[in-house]
């Protein structure tokens, strides 16, 4: 199995390493983070997550900059509210201008409009709701199954 790099953009990147309990001596206030596997993945999915590679940025920018400097498989973007974030559209709109071919996911609080839905895939891959980061972890391990299998 082939090893798939994920970036996610949370600006809430505190709350996504108190979840990951097994992360230990990492800066409080640091701008990113990565982890190697997905210690939270449903059972089902541990397999698959001992390949998986999640760099964790607060900032869209930081995304641009990782995700040009390395091969990255999957990109997660924040919505900050349920009409989805126009800034959200905007860095992937970007990162496909810059060239990216990866699969870009947006996580929204809230059930998103069938309007704002057709508006977001032009440029985004996948839409879920985020519940947790299990949640999150879930549906990047889904994601890369569902690659494996192709």
């Amino acid at each position: 199995m082939a090893q798939y790099k994920v970036v996610v953009v949370d600006s809430d990147v505190s709350y996504l390493r108190h979840v990951l309990d097994t992360l230990k001596g990492l800066e409080p206030r640091s701008d990113s983070f990565t982890i190697n596997g997905l210690p939270k993945a449903p059972k089902e999915f541990r397999e698959v997550a001992e390949n998986v590679t999640v760099t964790v940025v607060n900032k869209r920018q930081l995304a641009k900059e990782y995700v040009e400097v390395n091969s990255v498989d999957l990109v997660v973007l924040e919505a900050s509210d349920s009409d989805a974030d126009i800034s959200a559209v905007e860095a992937a709109e970007q990162m496909r201008e810059l060239g990216y071919k990866g699969r870009i996911a947006m996580q929204t609080p809230s059930i998103v409009d069938g309007y704002t839905t057709s508006v977001l895939t032009r440029v985004i891959d996948d839409v879920f709701i985020r519940q947790d980061a299990e949640g999150l972890f879930r549906y990047i391990a889904e994601q890369y199954a569902k690659r494996e299998r192709q």
